[in-house]
C-alpha cells in the first residue's frame, strides 16, 4: 500500500480547501479524494473525541486510510492530504513522524482576528453554533481563539521534522497572488513548477445558503448524512459529495466587521505569541499585532 508524504495541515479557514482542490489538479500529485480525513488526530476507535470535535469524514482505522490514496500510481509524486486540524492537534506530528518518513508540510496562516471570526461565521451560516454572537463565541468556546495561537503549533512541525520540510505561506498572499503561491508549492514539493492549473474557484468561502433546509439536511451532524453514510455509501465518499453540494449552495458574502473594542481584546490576547511567532519565521506579520 502505498503511504502519503505531504500534509496540508491547516490553519482551518485559511484556504486549504482551495489549495487542496488546485494541487489535485496536478499530473505529479495524487490528493486524497476525501479531504480532512483527520487520521492522525485520533487513531482508532477508541481515541475518537467528543461528538462536538469528530467529524464524519475522520478515518481511525490504518487500512482505511491508506485506502484513501489506492488510486496513486507511478506518475505522482506527491501522496498528499489536508487536514486542517492536524496544526491544532498536539498529538498529530509525533502521531505521522511514528508512522511516516520525511513527509512534507505546509500551513496556511491567517490573521487570527480574522481567521478565528470567519471560523465563527462558516458555522453560524451552516447553523452549527447555537451562540448568538462572535463575541459570545469567543467568550464560551476557547478553540475559537486558541486555532489562532500559531507559535506553538508551527513549533511542534519544526521541532519533529528538518524546517526545510515544513513550509509557512500567509493566506493574504495565496488570495491576492494565488498561482504564484501555487507556483511555490509545486517548487516546494519537487513537481513541475510550469505547470498550470485553474485557481479562479474558491472553495469553502464565506458566504450564506441558496437553500436554508439543505444546509440543515447536509450539517455534518445530520441523522441523514449519519444514515447515508452507513447504508448507502462508503463513509469516505460523504464529505466529497457533502462538499459539492455546499459549493453549489454558497452564495458569497461581503466580510463583517468585527468592532473595535472587540478586535482590540483579541490581539491583545494573540501579540505575545504572534512576536514569538515572527521569530522562527522568515515572513512578515508585524501588521497582525
Amino acid at each position: 500500500m502505498q503511504k502519503p508524504n505531504f500534509f496540508i495541515v491547516g490553519a482551518a479557514r485559511c484556504g486549504t480547501t482551495s489549495l487542496y482542490h488546485y494541487l489535485d489538479q496536478h499530473d505529479e500529485i495524487y490528493m486524497s479524494k476525501v479531504k480532512e480525513p483527520g487520521y492522525f488526530c485520533g487513531t482508532d476507535d477508541s481515541d475518537k473525541r467528543s461528538n462536538n470535535s469528530v467529524k464524519p469524514s475522520y478515518v481511525y482505522n490504518w487500512e482505511s486510510y491508506l485506502d484513501l490514496f489506492e488510486g496513486a500510481n507511478d506518475n505522482h509524486k506527491v501522496l498528499g492530504e489536508a487536514s486542517a486540524d492536524y496544526l491544532y492537534c498536539k498529538e498529530a506530528p509525533n502521531r505521522i513522524k511514528n508512522r511516516l518518513d520525511n513527509p512534507k508540510f505546509l500551513a496556511i496562516l491567517r490573521d487570527p482576528v480574522d481567521r478565528a471570526h470567519s471560523h465563527y461565521k462558516l458555522l453560524k451560516n451552516k447553523n452549527a453554533t447555537s451562540f448568538s454572537s462572535f463575541k459570545e463565541a469567543i467568550q464560551e468556546d476557547p478553540q475559537y481563539l486558541e486555532r489562532g495561537l500559531y507559535y506553538e503549533q508551527i513549533s511542534r512541525y519544526i521541532s519533529n521534522f528538518p524546517k526545510n520540510s515544513v513550509k509557512v505561506i500567509l493566506f493574504d498572499d495565496f488570495v491576492e497572488n494565488t498561482e504564484k503561491v501555487v507556483r511555490d508549492v509545486f517548487a516546494f514539493l519537487k513537481v513541475d513548477d510550469e505547470k498550470r492549473v485553474k485557481v479562479d474557484k474558491k472553495y469553502n468561502a464565506h458566504g450564506k445558503p441558496k437553500i436554508e433546509i439543505i444546509t440543515d439536511l447536509i450539517n455534518e451532524n445530520s441523522n441523514l448524512i449519519k444514515t447515508t453514510a452507513k447504508t448507502l455509501l462508503k463513509e469516505k465518499w460523504v464529505s466529497f459529495i457533502r462538499s459539492k453540494i455546499q459549493l453549489w449552495n454558497n452564495i458569497p458574502m461581503k466580510k463583517e466587521e468585527v468592532g473595535e473594542d472587540l478586535e482590540r481584546y483579541i490581539r491583545d490576547y494573540f501579540r505575545t505569541d504572534l512576536k514569538k511567532l515572527d521569530n522562527i519565521l522568515s515572513i512578515d506579520i508585524d501588521e497582525w499585532y
